[in-house]
């Protein structure tokens, strides 16, 4: 039987540990925290707990264009009840997969381990000098927020997204500094609570992100009351006994109660004893990995944010899967980003997946652009901001592309990126069948009119 000793118990360590079993390996998890990791326990489960908070103090706004009056109706957010509400709905998700690996009979060992390099083999051994021999060792410790020198994080009033949730009151004035996805949509979070927000980006916000859904969802937040402060980088940030200071490199100073540091993630692939082993890292410090997930070293295999993969859940999940069946000879395929979906989830949110205007070669591209305005659940649902891009290729019409600004776009994007894996055409996309009225129905209208241009 082979040993599988898998290093972190997050999304790619639990897939990787199921899939272990099921193929009949003796299969050990050890994980410093809790199963789930920090994406059950502190990352995406409770900023998605947060969202959805965030979209219910929403739902009470606007409501006169359908007939239904408040009556000046005084929303508040009680924090307490909030940050209890997150820490309780991943507690219980931790709680959830520890059952399903419990049944599944993998062992999980609660505390830190590294790896110990022998002649022939690799071992995995804890802080309690408990030791476990590997035939394959699977590393998916993850990540942590990074932190930077000049705003480091006291907890208090410079915060990373970690510590939000141990705040005892809604801040007053929070300023978010980073403008990527995670500081975009805590931003938007906040503001829809009622808390004043100013979001601090370098540049523009959300890089690397379709330039029509981005401009449309920061004309939309600026509506709402967002400030942006972008063009000018961050110099430092200064806590004091009120709240904290923000100073960039012109001078310009942007004071708030409390002060965001949304500036990435740092793998955790340090003291886990890689090097020993012969597993090689990036300059900044990712587990180097094939699309197999194989790292550099006979029998380690990584997974997860730890890796050079894209630190997404959704990849770290599949990632973790790949490694093991690989690395247990089962059938498998490399991982493949061209229909990996993404999304920011605001409001409306932004979902994307496979190529965009940037991608070399888009002048043999087709595209067309829906605006939301005429599909008619979006009008039932008094949505008149957003649209869906479908992208194919000129010649064999098959669809390599998509973009969706809508209400549950992160849903919708789902079958764009299925057509794609599938390599199915306009054509085909055309004449799926769609529920009507629903905004997915905007996708299939979106493939009869580019059909009609190609």
């Amino acid at each position: 039987m082979t040993r599988l000793v898998i290093l972190g118990g997050g999304l790619a360590g639990y897939q990787g540990a199921l899939v272990g079993a099921q193929l009949g390996a003796d299969v050990t998890v050890v994980e410093m925290d809790a199963v789930g990791g920090a994406t059950t326990l502190a990352d995406c489960v409770p900023s998605r707990t947060l969202l959805a908070s965030a979209e219910v103090v929403s739902g009470y706004r606007d409501t006169e264009a359908h007939g239904v009056h408040s009556g000046g109706l005084d929303v508040t957010v009680d924090a307490a009840a909030l940050h209890s509400r997150v820490k309780l709905l991943a507690g219980a998700q931790s709680a959830d997969m520890s059952t399903v690996l419990h049944k599944a009979n993998v062992r999980v060992v609660n505390g830190r381990a590294k790896i110990v390099r022998g002649e022939t083999s690799h071992a995995v051994v804890t802080d309690d000098d408990e030791q476990f021999p590997a035939d394959v060792i699977l590393v998916a410790t993850g990540s942590r927020p990074r932190v930077l020198p000049m705003a480091e994080p006291d907890g208090e009033r410079i915060l990373t997204y970690r510590d939000l949730y141990d705040l005892p009151e809604l801040p007053n004035h929070l300023v978010v500094v980073g403008a990527g996805v995670s500081g975009v949509e805590l931003a938007h979070a906040y503001l829809a609570m009622g808390v004043q927000v100013t979001l601090i980006a370098n540049d523009r916000i959300l890089p690397g992100i379709d330039p029509d859904a981005v401009r449309l969802i920061e004309d939309t937040l600026h509506a709402r009351g967002l400030t942006i402060v972008q063009g000018t980088p961050m110099e430092r940030v200064v806590a004091g006994e009120h709240g904290a200071r923000v100073v960039l490199a012109d001078g310009t100073e942007v004071d708030g109660d409390r002060v965001l540091v949304a500036a990435g993630l740092v793998a955790n692939a340090r003291g886990l004893g890689l090097s020993a082993a012969r597993v090689e890292l990036t300059a900044s410090g990712h587990i180097k990995v094939d699309g197999f997930a194989q790292t550099t070293a006979r029998g380690i295999y990584a997974a997860g944010s730890c890796s050079t993969a894209p630190a997404l859940a959704n990849v770290a999940a599949i990632q973790g899967q790949i490694a093991v069946r690989h690395a247990l000879s089962a059938p498998t395929t490399p991982l493949r980003l061209a229909h990996l979906p993404r999304a920011v989830q605001t409001s409306p949110e932004i979902a994307y997946v496979g190529e965009t205007y940037a991608d070399p070669g888009f002048k043999e591209r087709s595209l067309v652009v829906l605006p939301l305005g005429g599909n008619a659940s979006a009008k039932i649902q008094q949505v008149d901001e957003g649209f869906i891009k479908l992208i194919c290729d000129k010649r064999e019409g098959t669809v390599v592309g998509g973009v969706i600004v809508a209400r549950r776009a992160s849903e919708l994007i789902t079958s764009i990126s299925m057509a794609i894996a599938a390599r199915l055409t306009v054509d085909q996309v055309a004449r799926t069948f769609s529920v009507f009225p629903t905004l997915s129905n905007g996708v299939t209208e979106a493939a009869q009119l580019l059909m009609s241009r190609r």
